[in-house]
This record gives structure tokens, C-alpha cells and sequence, in this order.
């Protein structure tokens, strides 16, 4: 896997699964280290899915309040969703100071939503995710 290894995840989800996946797969697919209108919101709503709820549903309202689909998301896309948190950590390294917390918050869920990943016997990537989540975490702390 490259230094970002989000973009190798992708072709690995497979089928559509709903909401998450119209967020994530775009979002994973930039790279780019700009925000886009409601990437940050929305990470912050999965953020309180795995932090809070402990589990992500395949397909959510607009406004991630309320599950369309109450059928949780398939393992399979459990590396991509710690890669998102992963990815928005990265990106918020480059936040003004004031709003360089919400990097951590994006750290914090990357590790439980990959705790969860392998509580449910995930494997597939997860050796590779946590290595990038212990070298963003590196990082943030000698930041």
C-alpha cells in the first residue's frame, strides 16, 4: 500500500450499499487536501455513529440523522470508513490551530470504528490502517 492507502481500498467495497457509500467513496477518492461542502459534517456524523451508537448503518438521510436502512454496514466496508476518519485526519493537520482538535476526533474514531472492524472478525487491512492511524497519531503528537 502507498503512504495514503485509501484510494486501494476502493475497488475492494464492491456493490453499493446506500448513503455511507455516496459519501465515502468520492470522498476516498480525492485525496485532495481540500474540504469539500459537507465532508467534514459528515465525517463528524460518522464520528458519533461509532463513537456514540458503536454501529453504521448501510444508508442514512441527508442529514445523517435518521437510518433509512436499518441493516448495518457489511464488514467489508469497515476499511473504508476507518480509511475516511483516516483521511480526515490527515486533512485537518492542515486546519487553522483553532479547529486542529477536530484531527484528534477523527484519530479517536479511526481506532474504535478499526476496534469494532476487527471485534466483528475483520482482518482485510487491518494491519495496514492501523499503521497509518499510529503514524497520523505520531505526527498530531509532535505536532
Amino acid at each position: 500500500m502507498q503512504d495514503n492507502p485509501a484510494k486501494d481500498l476502493i475497488p475492494y467495497a464492491g456493490q453499493t450499499v446506500g448513503f455511507t457509500e455516496t459519501f465515502l467513496v468520492p470522498f476516498l477518492e480525492r485525496q485532495d487536501a481540500s474540504w469539500r461542502a459537507g465532508d467534514r459534517a459528515a465525517l463528524e456524523a460518522l464520528c458519533r455513529k461509532v463513537d456514540i451508537a458503536k454501529k453504521v448503518w448501510k444508508d442514512y438521510s441527508p442529514d445523517w440523522k435518521t437510518a433509512r436502512v436499518k441493516e448495518p454496514l457489511p464488514l467489508n466496508w469497515w476499511p473504508l470508513l476507518v480509511a475516511a476518519f483516516l483521511q480526515g485526519a490527515t486533512q485537518a493537520q492542515s486546519l487553522p490551530a483553532d479547529e486542529r482538535p477536530v484531527c484528534l476526533k477523527f484519530l479517536n474514531s479511526a481506532f474504535r470504528a478499526l476496534d469494532l472492524y476487527r471485534a466483528a472478525g475483520g482482518k482485510d487491512f487491518a494491519d495496514e490502517l492501523e499503521q497509518w492511524a499510529d503514524d497520523l497519531a505520531g505526527r498530531e503528537i509532535a505536532a
